[in-house]
């Protein structure tokens, strides 16, 4: 299911009268599977009134997806643009993972911001890409990891050539410790910040219930970084690149899959 288009297909949108959605909610947007978040400055009324109308709806859980499973990919689109565009992926943590902390801060010293190695190696050093940085997003049972850049045709195979080199010489050797550091204060700086602001807390506190049972405390998320170290950083990022599964995804004035696989040694 994860791999179906965003947007539906042609005979799944065709499908979907009024009554077809109408069934659709009834089986999937039952109680057991809502969660209410408020955060602020409201009245108890306020809950009461949430509560009559949640009550009212009919119970049950909804069905179980389909479980998911990985398979590599190179997926490749010629379009006439200014820039080519990459996304270099590999299998992820699942929410709620007992290493998403140090995924978080992997993901900091690799490509989160200016001072990352990617960043700092692609565009400022060698002035290979537009752009570059690393996001992951967590599902249920599985996630993904992946790498960005925008960048000229010109540039493509060499930024693309450094950044396999630099994940892999980040999982071999780790990160040093005042990488760590500087990743692990940012981090919870971030989540202090957080504070500040109502919806922030409003977010937490309904996504650790929807999806971990149980919002966690400041303090606990705190702790959960204090104890990631070098070693963690180093395994889970061996454990992450692993060639063998990567996938591409690439738009613009772009080669053939065996010129890509040529570029990343797959």
């Amino acid at each position: 299911p994860l791999a179906r288009p965003i947007l539906g297909t042609r005979a799944s949108l065709e499908k979907m009268t009024g009554a077809w959605l109408r069934e659709y909610m009834r089986d999937h947007y039952l109680p057991g599977d809502i969660v209410v978040s408020l955060a602020g400055s409201f009245p108890e009324l306020v809950v009461e009134e949430l509560k009559a109308r949640f009550l009212a709806l009919e119970g049950g859980k909804s069905p179980a997806p389909r479980p998911a499973g990985y398979t590599p990919a190179f997926t490749l689109k010629k379009k006439a643009i200014e820039q080519n565009h990459l996304t270099l992926a590999f299998p992820g943590l699942p929410y709620g993972h007992k290493k998403r902390f140090v995924l978080q801060l992997l993901s900091s010293m690799l490509g989160g911001g200016m001072s990352s190695r990617l960043f700092q190696e692609v565009r400022e050093r060698r002035g290979l890409c537009y752009s570059v940085y690393t996001y992951g997003a967590g599902h249920a049972e599985t996630g993904v990891f992946a790498i960005y850049t925008a960048l000229g045709k010109e540039t493509e195979a060499q930024a693309l050539e450094t950044i396999c080199r630099t994940i892999r010489d980040f999982a071999e050797r780790g990160p040093a410790a005042e990488e760590l550091d500087r990743a692990r204060e940012l981090s919870k700086a971030n989540v202090l910040m957080g504070l500040e602001s109502t919806q922030s807390r409003m977010s937490a506190l309904g996504r650790g219930t929807l999806l971990q049972d149980r919002p966690l405390t400041t303090d606990e998320v705190i702790e959960a970084y204090n104890a990631v170290t070098a070693e963690d950083v180093r395994a889970l990022a061996r454990e992450l690149f692993d060639f063998s599964r990567v996938s591409l995804s690439a738009v613009g004035r772009v080669g053939d899959e065996d010129y890509y696989r040529g570029l990343i040694g797959n």
